[in-house]
């Protein structure tokens, strides 16, 4: 509330009589002030305080009448009957001086303060002891800044009792998702909630994460978060699981490492795979995505480490199509001096025609061959002239 200022000696008298009950008041000169406190008939047994908040012409308007004339409320109370020409001022209206600060006493501030100078002082500049500024909230627990004289520095309370040293670490940091702040300490609760890398990257689809923790993929097209599909090519380059929803076009947390919770279930120990059903399981999918290792059944630890995924056999001359990176290996006893052998091949085209592996021996011989094969080439092994102990086969790498 503004501050309501006095005009020094204004008197007026009432232009017309006046019922207790009236909420304009005309008089015969009207005051500077817009708004105020006066007397009617000071002095008397008839005298009655009121406030007023407009003035319109000779007319005080919206007049709060009767008000009690001692304390600080100054509510309407019951007005009083005043002839025409009786005395209106504004001398000695305690309402005035409870505006005022007091240097010596506790004052209450109803409104904003603003204070022009470049420095506030607490404390009278001799004495040492603590000084306090605490936000005098509707709680049981006040925060507070205080100036600790014993131990000569700023301690700051969140709750109203402990208290910590911005300067001794934890004021930098954010609490919530497994880190807890407590006067000054930051602790990290592993068995709580997700820990790891977070970022916030566009999905490119409705993804609801936020119950149940999905595995994702960022497509390269359009570079937006999508869920793993252990049955589509196209959908098993993990990154992490994303942890909250979302829709096509708007941003989406990602938790790209270490623990992440929200799972039921889970089997302690085992390795996990995106499914065909796009959800996670202990068996592979029909193309193999291990998202992590089971550490409760509630929590899994993120782990993008490869491994070999299991062998499947291939025809000789055949190309395929590799959904992982993977090694095609073959090995057979040669039949024909010099002329059994096999060859490799692997590139982006169907067929293939880049030769990278190549054996030839005797009647006998043991050879083979081994090459690696990336993730969307095709591959082949031709031979020739190699006994029914042939072996050819592709191992997918997770």
């Amino acid at each position: 509330m503004a501050r309501i200022r006095p005009q020094t000696g204004f008197e007026t008298t009432l232009s017309s009589g006046l019922t207790a009950v009236a909420t304009t008041i005309g008089v015969t000169t009207a005051p500077t002030e817009t708004s105020g406190y006066m007397v009617i008939e000071p002095g008397t047994s008839n005298k009655e305080i009121i406030k007023y908040t407009g003035v319109s012409g000779t007319t005080l308007t919206g007049v709060s009448r009767g008000l009690a004339l001692t304390g600080s409320s100054d509510a309407a109370g019951t007005g009083k009957i005043h002839a025409a020409g009786s005395t209106v001022s504004m001398t000695n209206v305690h309402y005035y001086l409870e505006q005022l600060a007091n240097k010596t006493e506790a004052n209450t501030f109803t409104a904003e303060q603003t204070f022009e100078t470049a420095n506030i002082n607490i404390g009278d500049g001799t004495t040492d002891e603590n000084e306090q500024i605490t936000a005098n909230n509707g709680d049981a627990s006040k925060p507070f800044v205080r100036y600790s004289a014993a131990d000569n520095k700023w301690l700051i309370s969140n709750n109203g009792t402990d208290t910590y040293d911005p300067q001794a670490g934890g004021s930098g940091v954010t609490a919530g998702d497994g880190i807890d702040i407590n006067a000054g300490a930051v602790t990290v609760d592993p068995t709580d909630p997700i820990l790891g890398l977070r970022i916030n990257i566009n999905a490119g689809e409705t993804i609801n994460g936020a119950t149940l923790p999905v595995a994702v993929y960022q497509n390269a097209s359009d570079n937006e978060i999508y869920a793993c599909d252990g049955n589509d090519t196209a959908k098993l380059s993990f990154i992490g699981f994303a942890v909250s929803n979302s829709t096509d076009g708007n941003p989406i947390q990602i938790v790209t490492n270490g623990i992440i919770s929200g799972f039921t279930g889970l089997t302690e120990g085992s390795l996990y795979y995106v499914q065909d059903d796009k959800t996670i399981g202990t068996a592979q999918g029909t193309y193999i995505v291990c998202v992590g290792r089971a550490i409760s059944e509630t929590q899994l630890l993120i782990d993008k480490k490869r491994s070999f995924g299991t062998a499947t056999t291939i025809e000789s001359g055949t190309s395929y199509l590799a959904s992982t990176d993977g090694i095609a290996t073959a090995y057979a006893v040669a039949s024909n001096n010099g002329n059994s052998g096999f060859a490799g091949y692997t590139d982006s085209s169907n067929p293939p025609t880049t030769k990278v592996a190549a054996a030839v021996g005797g009647t006998n011989d043991l050879i083979g061959i081994t090459f690696p094969v990336k993730r969307g080439n095709y591959y082949k092994i031709t031979n020739s002239s190699v006994n029914q102990t042939t072996v050819m086969q592709f191992t997918p790498i997770n």
